[in-house]
């Protein structure tokens, strides 16, 4: 069994992803809650907000990150970590963390070992997966404000072909989106995993799952456009160097950050120390001894 996501979060509020009920359910247990309160007029904010969190029960979900940044000890992985411990709210969260080598700092029983294909380390991971719902994501995407299920799993994609739209289409004329949006995405196990098997055997290595799956899967449903200059949805870093000023004025409406590989430096490490400082219980070690990181 995978370390469970037992921070703050876990208490959250319950997210209501798949069916209306569930939604109309979420709403009525915030109301209740907030009915209960005597004296709402002398609460903090900060203590409204946690008990709107603590609302419902939370929803079990398998968190599977892949390791594709392991410089610095894999000093991304660490702070993606913690972005999900202080921001993924309503889940009863098990974390999985693939990778071809284990971090130093990383407890154990949170990682896979692997150095075959993504789509094959996420089947991996899907096996071990004890829940239906599974998030699935790479260490270089940060949750940088409260997130619930329902903001990861609602469709978001763009129109741009490539080179897996372009697969799809070699088997379909029908118009496919591309789902690598930079974003967590949440799949459901059992259609994932029989995706997984057909891909094996119909697709070159290399593709894109989340867009093969969704637009597969879901083929039926239409996803939100995205646009990062103008949504509120994924800040995407390109530099190494970016314009602090910016990076502030969009922080302010995101969601989600992601950090593209060009991107890495100290500039970025000090972003992530600022936005994620403190530990988890995925770092084994007691005290952060990287010297990146002091």
């Amino acid at each position: 069994m995978a370390k469970k996501n037992e921070s703050k979060p876990k208490k959250s509020a319950k997210v209501a992803a798949d069916t209306a009920a569930n939604e109309q359910n979420t709403t009525a247990a915030v109301e209740n809650t907030a009915a209960e309160n005597q004296e709402p007029a002398t609460q903090s904010n900060d203590s409204l907000t946690q008990e709107v969190k603590n609302a419902a029960a939370a929803i079990p979900v398998t968190v599977v990150v892949l390791l594709t940044s392991p410089g610095n000890d894999a000093l991304m992985l660490r702070h993606c970590l913690r972005s999900l411990a202080k921001n993924l709210c309503g889940v009863d969260a098990t974390v999985l963390v693939v990778g071809k080598v284990k971090p130093s700092w990383l407890d154990a029983e949170s990682f896979i070992e692997c150095s075959d294909t993504t789509s094959r380390r996420v089947a991996l991971a899907v096996e071990q997966a004890e829940t239906e719902r599974i998030v699935l994501m790479t260490d270089r995407m940060h949750l940088i404000r409260p997130v619930l299920l329902s903001d990861i799993a609602v469709l978001k994609a763009d129109e741009k072909p490539t080179d897996t739209t372009k697969m799809l289409n070699e088997v379909s004329e029908k118009k496919f989106y591309n789902f690598d949006v930079q974003m967590p995405v949440m799949m459901l196990r059992s259609p994932l995993k029989d995706l997984l098997e057909y891909a094996e055997k119909k697709f070159k290595p290399g593709y894109d799952i989340p867009t093969v799956y969704f637009n597969l899967v879901f083929q039926d449903f239409l996803p939100i456009i995205v646009n990062w200059s103008s949504d509120g949805w994924v800040l995407p870093v390109v530099s190494s160097n970016p314009d602090q000023k910016k990076v502030e004025k969009f922080l302010a409406t995101k969601k989600f950050i992601y950090f593209y590989e060009s991107a890495e430096g100290e500039r970025i490490v000090s972003t992530m120390k600022f936005l994620t400082p403190d530990p988890t219980e995925f770092e084994a070690d007691a005290k952060n001894e990287n010297p990146v990181e002091d």
